[in-house]
């Protein structure tokens, strides 16, 4: 399957937190960050905070995909954590 675009990933993100938000659910985890592209991904979760996130993300990265031979680093992975 192709990878899905920043739009659908961001829609993809509010639609499923209003679901939870519905059952109660207030906080929710993704165990996969970086299975299509982390940097997208980031920007993706970003833009769903402030387009109004209903439940709290905590996002786990692939190790690869941060400390790996092409992962990002940990600098770039703070730089987002401050954003």
């Amino acid at each position: 399957a192709p990878a899905p675009t920043h739009d659908e990933m961001v829609s993809a993100i509010l639609q499923l937190s209003e679901s939870m938000s519905a059952y109660g659910i207030a906080t929710a985890t993704d165990m996969m960050l970086g299975r299509w592209n982390i940097e997208q991904e980031l920007a993706a979760y970003a833009a769903a905070v402030r387009q109004g996130c209903k439940v709290r993300i905590r996002l786990y990265a692939l190790w690869s995909k941060v400390f790996g031979s092409r992962g990002i680093g940990s600098e770039r992975l703070r730089e987002w954590n401050q954003e």
